[in-house]
């Protein structure tokens, strides 16, 4: 959808007590799917997902950062309350599409999901895992990204440095905006709202609004904003990352955006295919 401001950024994270009890605990201990031969599941080592892991919840409403800790089958998330984490073990089904992720909870600040089976799926792109699980008791997978009623989380490796990117404080854009969207031919009045790591922007249209989570990337040139889309007039839209490149002169910041579908950051301002932005602290 081209009439998205930081849309014009591209797709979107993982895990909670939520996750695995969020991620569909299931009390018949059982799960119709895990034992299903009808489609080819490959069984694979878990070393995909080994190390210490950051990112952010991007469920609609539950937006946050989130970590998760993987240690050959074993696996520890914390979410953003103190009350959200977990830990258990899991197995990785890579023949499966979308890949699934199959665990059971051995400890949780939730007694009664300890035991129980998290049925989730996840995907790999660009060096993210982004792992989205069904609502406790439930006992399937999700069929697809996305879906009403669960949680969905995206991390990067911690020790990640996403081409020498220094991760930097978000407070930059802290605050409110208004400013002109000068992208060829969409000409018009824009607003940004940015609290912490939290940002909402509204267009001249209004359909053409978003909100996400996001975080600066200040060691590369040109500087790049890396979001996550937590809610959107286009449901499709949620989820998905918001690839851009931003620039702070004279007190007013501009950012361009690729457009939605995107995998990479623009090389360069004023290229046709992004939306263009310049924004200045409201009086």
């Amino acid at each position: 959808m081209k009439k998205m401001m930081l849309v014009s950024f591209s797709a979107a994270a993982f895990l909670a007590v939520g996750v695995f009890s969020a991620f569909s605990a299931s009390p018949d201990g059982g799960g119709a799917n895990a034992a299903q031969a009808n489609f080819t599941v490959d069984l694979i080592k878990t070393n995909v997902l080994e190390g210490e892991w950051s990112g952010l919840e991007v469920t609609q409403g539950q937006a946050g950062p989130a970590t998760l800790t993987v240690k050959g089958n074993t696996l520890e998330f914390h979410g953003a309350g103190a009350d959200d984490w977990l830990k258990g073990t899991f197995e990785l089904h890579d023949g499966a599409t979308p890949k699934e992720l199959l665990g059971v909870v051995t400890d949780c600040v939730s007694a009664d999901a300890i035991g129980k089976k998290i049925y989730a799926i996840y995907r790999i792109e660009d060096g993210a895992i982004t792992i989205e699980g069904n609502p406790p008791g439930s006992t399937s997978f999700p069929t697809e990204f996305g879906q009403a009623g669960g949680r969905q989380f995206v991390f990067k490796h911690a020790t990640q440095t996403n081409l020498k990117a220094d991760v930097t404080k978000t407070n930059a854009f802290e605050g409110e905006w208004s400013g002109v969207e000068i992208t060829q031919g969409q000409e018009g009045p824009a607003t940004m709202s940015v609290k912490g790591n939290t940002i909402e922007f509204h267009g001249t249209d209004s359909n053409d609004w978003l909100k996400g989570t996001f975080e600066l990337h200040d060691g590369v040139k040109p500087k790049e904003f890396l979001g996550v889309v937590t809610d959107c007039a286009s449901a499709d839209m949620i989820g998905k990352k918001i690839y851009a490149i931003y620039r702070i002169e004279d007190g007013s910041i501009t950012i361009a955006g690729n457009p939605p579908g995107s995998t990479s950051y623009p090389a360069t301002f004023g290229l046709a295919d992004c939306r263009e932005f310049v924004f200045k602290p409201k009086k």
